[in-house]
């Protein structure tokens, strides 16, 4: 029997090594994000005897020649692709012939980002509001103002499109009661927050506590009605001895899975 593979051009995004099974179609990707000039190496396989494998041909440029790996009741076609253009984007799906017809492989998103972030990028740079407590930013994200006139730090990175701000209530001058907790200072913010907003959802809480420090954090989304996109926020709750911290981050949901680690970083860097 003839093998036949028809190549095409594919698109991704990173992590770690992935199986997923689709319609009796494994793929197999090292990582869901990959940056604009990164090769991409991608496996689909079959327990079946192929006829031929067709590829969809949309937003990449195929490196090399498709290779294939065939045993009895078995076939695996491996393909080496470069994205056209950053973004979060769908694999291209696959398409294996046999004589008991089509098999189709699932949907896969990856992320193509233009230049992958440096060690120097993300190094924690120390900020101090007037009121006596610190943060770090990540090198790539500059002090600003102008975002909120309750807080008490700004941040943002124009390039990465990524704002936030810091609020805090001290405890001592803001007449909460004793038994006043994270958790309570957390529904109070959230119950309201961006309540009239289009497709807002919200995650499960995630609590944690660091040395003497509550942590309280969640994801939020919305939908953008005139940027016509959705935009990911990341809320985290600090409490320490002295006051309560609200850290309201924000970027496109695109960008979630290379950001969001960001944004816990701030949250968790705070000192008082």
């Amino acid at each position: 029997m003839n093998f036949r593979i028809f190549a095409s051009v594919l698109f991704f995004i990173t992590f770690h090594s992935y199986n997923l099974m689709a319609q009796e179609i494994a793929i197999d990707i090292p990582k869901l994000k990959y940056s604009i000039d990164e090769n991409i190496t991608i496996s689909y396989s079959i327990e079946k005897t192929l006829d031929s494998v067709t590829i969809e041909n949309k937003n990449f440029q195929v490196v090399n020649r498709p290779s294939s790996n065939t045993k009895p009741n078995y076939t695996e076609v491996t393909y080496v692709l470069k994205a056209f253009k950053p973004g979060r984007v769908r694999l291209p799906r696959v398409f294996m012939y046999s004589k008991d017809g089509v098999k189709t492989s699932n949907d896969l998103f990856v992320e193509i980002i233009d230049k992958e972030l440096t060690s120097q990028d993300l190094q924690l740079i120390p900020l101090k509001a007037g009121y006596s407590f610190r943060i770090s930013l990540p090198a790539y994200m500059s002090r600003t103002s102008g975002i909120n006139s309750f807080s008490a730090i700004e941040y943002k990175s124009e390039k990465d499109d990524v704002q936030g701000y810091v609020i805090f209530d001290h405890k001592k001058n803001s007449n909460l009661p004793e038994s006043y907790s994270a958790t309570s200072y957390y529904e109070e913010i959230i119950k309201d927050y961006l309540i009239d907003e289009p497709e807002r959802k919200i995650s499960d809480s995630q609590f944690l506590k660091k040395g003497e420090i509550n942590f309280i954090e969640t994801d939020l989304t919305i939908f953008d009605s005139e940027k016509k996109k959705k935009i990911y926020y990341f809320i985290g709750i600090a409490e320490t001895k002295k006051a309560f911290y609200r850290f309201i981050s924000w970027t496109p949901e695109e960008n979630k899975a290379k950001i969001k680690a960001d944004f816990q970083n701030i949250l968790y860097s705070i000192k008082d």
